[in-house]
C-alpha cells in the first residue's frame, strides 16, 4: 500500500512543479496573450491510499486499545480451564482448610460437646498444676524418706511426673523391681491413701491382707511400724497374714490395746481349711488356736496339728501333711543335730535307721511339687510317718517333748 502512495505522491509533485513552471512563464509574459493547456491531476488514487492507511492505523489503534481487555479475558479463560482440571483437589483442600479452621476454633474456645478445653481453660489448669508441683515435690520427698526407712536403703526415690510419680533408682527410671520392693511401694501407697480426705479413718473399716508378703525379714518390723501408726485410729481393723512372726507382732500390739470384751469371746480368729463330707474343701472361721497365742514360734502348733491328725483314707486330708512334717522335721533337726542338709542332719541323729529313711523319703519327696500327680501311697504312709516323727522327738529330746506336750495340752497317745 505504501508503494502506490509513494508513486502517486511523486506524480503530484511533478505536476505541481510543471504548474509552477507554467505560472512563472506566464508571469514573465504578462504583456502577451497566449493560451496554456495543463493536464489536471486526479487524487483518487491518493485518497484511496490515504483511506487504506487510515483504516489500517484505526485497526491497529483498536487492537492496542482493546489489548488489556482481551488479555484479561484470555487469562480468565486459561484460569477457568486450569481450575476445571483441579476441581476435586480444590474441594478436598477446601474441606481440609475448613477442618483446620474448626480445630483452631476448638483449640481457642474449647468444645463443650467433647469436653475439650480451650486455651483459657488450659492456661488455668497449667497454673493449678504448677501450684500442685510444689506440693508434689514435698510429697515425693516424704514418700522417698518413708520408702528408705521401710527398705533400709535409699536407692529408690519418688519423683513427681504429671499427676503422679515415677520411681527412680540412682537417678534413672527403676526397672525390674523385686517382689519385696513392689510390696513395699504398694504398702506405702496404701498407708498414704488412708489419709485421703475422702476417707474418714475414725469411722472407717480397714481390711489388710498379708501386707508383708515377699518382704525381707528385716522389713517386717518396718512394715508393722507403718501399719500400726497408719490404722491405729481406725474404727475397725481386719488384718490377715500367713506369716507367724508378723502374727506375733500383731498379737503383742492388740493385747496392749484397751477394749471391752464381747461375751467373753476371743477377738483373734483363724481361717481353717476343712473337708465337707470328704468330697469338697471349705474354709471356716474359728477362734485362733491358743497354742499360736501362747508360743513365740509355730513349732508347737504344727506338732499339735500332726498329733491330732486322723487319716480318713482320702488324699484330701493327707495332702498338706508332708509339708507340715518337713517343716517340723527341719526345725527340730536344726536344734538337735548337725549337718549341712536335711539328709546329713538325719544321718547324724541317733534314731532307728529304717524309720529315719522312711521319714526322709516321705518328707523330702512328697513335700516338693511334681508333675507326676499325687501318689496314692501318700494316704497310707501319712499316719505312719507322723508316728515316726513324734517318736523321734520323744526319744531324742524327751525334756523338749515333755514341755511341748504340756504346752499343747493332753492329746491322744501316739
Amino acid at each position: 500500500m505504501l508503494e502506490p502512495l509513494g508513486s502517486q505522491q511523486s506524480d503530484i509533485l511533478k505536476h505541481l512543479e510543471g504548474l509552477q513552471s507554467a505560472l512563472s512563464d506566464k508571469l514573465a509574459r504578462r504583456t502577451e496573450s497566449y493560451s496554456l493547456t495543463f493536464p489536471s491531476v486526479t487524487g483518487a488514487t491518493w485518497s484511496d491510499a490515504l483511506s487504506s492507511i487510515n483504516a489500517l492505523i484505526k485497526r491497529h489503534n483498536s487492537e492496542t486499545d482493546d489489548f488489556e481487555q482481551r488479555l484479561n479475558a484470555n487469562f480468565a479463560k486459561i484460569e477457568t480451564h486450569y481450575l476445571s482440571t483441579i476441581e476435586q483437589d480444590v474441594k478436598t483442600v477446601s474441606a481440609l482448610i475448613a477442618a483446620v479452621e474448626e480445630n483452631i476454633r476448638v483449640c481457642s474456645d474449647g468444645d463443650p460437646v467433647s469436653k475439650t478445653p480451650g486455651i483459657d481453660e488450659l492456661s488455668k489448669r497449667i497454673k493449678e498444676n504448677r501450684a500442685k508441683i510444689s506440693n508434689s515435690q514435698q510429697a515425693a520427698a516424704e514418700l522417698s524418706a518413708k520408702l528408705a526407712a521401710f527398705l533400709g536403703r535409699d536407692d529408690l526415690r519418688f519423683e513427681p511426673e504429671g499427676e503422679g510419680y515415677r520411681i527412680m533408682r540412682f537417678g534413672r527410671a527403676a526397672k525390674r523391681l523385686s517382689e519385696g520392693e513392689k510390696t513395699a511401694i504398694t504398702f506405702l501407697y496404701f498407708v498414704v491413701g488412708l489419709g485421703d480426705q475422702d476417707f474418714n479413718l475414725s469411722e472407717g473399716i480397714v481390711v489388710i491382707d498379708d501386707p508383708i508378703s515377699s518382704l525381707d525379714s528385716s522389713s517386717v518390723y518396718q512394715a508393722f511400724a507403718y501399719l500400726k501408726n497408719a490404722v491405729k485410729n481406725a474404727k475397725q481393723i481386719f488384718l490377715l497374714t500367713h506369716n507367724f512372726e508378723f502374727l506375733k507382732l500383731l498379737l503383742n500390739w492388740f493385747q496392749h490395746i484397751p477394749k471391752p470384751k464381747q461375751n467373753g469371746k476371743s477377738t483373734y480368729w483363724m481361717l481353717h481349711c476343712s473337708l465337707k463330707q470328704g468330697t469338697s474343701r471349705e474354709t471356716v472361721i474359728q477362734p485362733l488356736d491358743k497354742v499360736l497365742l501362747q508360743n513365740k514360734n509355730e513349732f508347737a502348733y504344727l506338732l499339735k496339728e500332726l498329733m491330732k491328725f486322723e487319716s480318713d483314707g482320702t488324699i484330701h486330708t493327707a495332702y498338706p501333711i508332708p509339708n507340715i512334717i518337713r517343716k517340723v522335721l527341719e526345725t527340730f533337726l536344726e536344734q538337735h543335730s548337725t549337718g549341712q542338709s536335711l539328709y546329713a542332719k538325719l544321718e547324724n541323729l541317733d534314731f532307728e535307721e529304717s524309720k529315719k529313711t522312711a521319714l526322709y523319703k516321705f518328707a523330702n519327696d512328697l513335700s516338693h511339687p511334681t508333675f507326676a500327680g499325687l501318689d496314692p501311697a501318700l494316704v497310707g504312709e501319712t499316719q505312719t510317718n507322723i508316728r515316726h516323727l513324734v517318736e523321734m522327738i520323744k526319744i531324742v529330746a524327751p525334756i523338749h517333748f515333755k514341755a511341748l506336750t504340756e504346752t499343747i495340752g493332753a492329746l491322744k497317745e501316739v
